[in-house]
């Protein structure tokens, strides 16, 4: 199993957050999305260090019914992460914000992702906010999921 988060870390996030207390920020909302994180780090740290092992590729699989933009578009994109770097890895789960609900999923062939769940949709979205962004960068591709699907993410953009 893969190692938790560090004591260090997790003291410097929680003294970082404690200045909300001061400055009038949600500390409480801000803490319970950190310990979110840091519940669910060994458990995927664990995952990527099994499948990076065996030279498996890995796809990043919301579970709720509607997730932000931007875990849809690193969604979309596929089982393309070979290693921990590619898949934008940070230290302690950076990749993952607080609250999210995705999870790496080892994919060596189409019988690997979970039963419920078809690919091919989020690819789709990604496609097409890809081919419509303003900008090929991944906020332009995030702004434009978030306008073309606004009742598929939690972060929608709709206009008034």
């Amino acid at each position: 199993p893969a190692q938790v988060a560090t004591r260090d870390a997790v003291r410097a996030q929680t003294r970082y957050r404690a200045g909300s207390l001061f400055t009038g920020g949600d500390f409480l909302s801000a803490i319970a999305l950190d310990v979110d994180k840091y519940v669910k780090h060994a458990g995927r740290q664990t995952m990527w260090e099994g499948a990076v092992s065996n030279g498996t590729l890995y796809a990043r699989i919301p579970s709720g019914s509607k997730t932000c933009a931007f875990c849809l578009m690193l969604a979309g994109r596929g089982a393309v992460y070979a290693t921990r770097r590619a898949a934008g890895d940070k230290s302690l789960g950076a990749e993952y914000h607080g609250d999210c609900d995705c999870s790496p999923v080892a994919v060596r062939d189409q019988f690997d992702y979970p039963e419920s769940y078809d690919p091919r949709v989020l690819e789709q979205m990604y496609e097409d906010a890809r081919d419509n962004a303003e900008g090929t960068d991944g906020n332009s591709i995030v702004a434009e999921i978030r306008r073309r699907f606004p009742d598929s993410v939690t972060d929608a953009v709709i206009p008034a």
